[in-house]
This record gives C-alpha cells, sequence and structure tokens, in this order.
C-alpha cells in the first residue's frame, strides 16, 4: 500500500523534517527531528533521510548540539 504513494510520503517527509528543523533550538528539539528522519528512513527513505543529514549539517554548521545528535543517527 505504501509502495503506491512512496513519492508522496518522500515528499512530505521532507517538507515537515525541514519545517521541524527551522524552528528547532534546543536539544530536545533536535532530538525530535532525528526522530522523524528515522521515521523517515523507516518508511522507505534510507537514501533521501541519509541526504536529508547531509543537508542538514551543511546548512547548520553552527549548532554543535544538532551536529551532535544528527551524528547519533
Amino acid at each position: 500500500m505504501i509502495q503506491q504513494y512512496l513519492p508522496e510520503v518522500k515528499d512530505l517527509f521532507q517538507i515537515h523534517i525541514e519545517a521541524v528543523a527551522d524552528r528547532a533550538n534546543t536539544r530536545k528539539h533536535y532530538q525530535d527531528v532525528c526522530r522523524i528522519i528515522q521515521m523517515f528512513g523507516q518508511a522507505g527513505g534510507k537514501v533521501e533521510a541519509t541526504q536529508m543529514i547531509r543537508l542538514l549539517k551543511n546548512k547548520y554548521p553552527r549548532k554543535p548540539a544538532f551536529l551532535d545528535e544528527l551524528m547519533s543517527i
């Protein structure tokens, strides 16, 4: 069933992750972003989840706590 809608699911996950990451400003929020990325990978977007991690690392190089949480995935 999910295979039928996989492209839409991937797009929605990416949009949601970026929106949550933009608002994140505490370690708890960063952990929430990482949890969503993990769900994204489990939903069939392993490659895209890896790309999202790379994108967030490049987008937020001055947030060491965020980078630390992203490394733990």
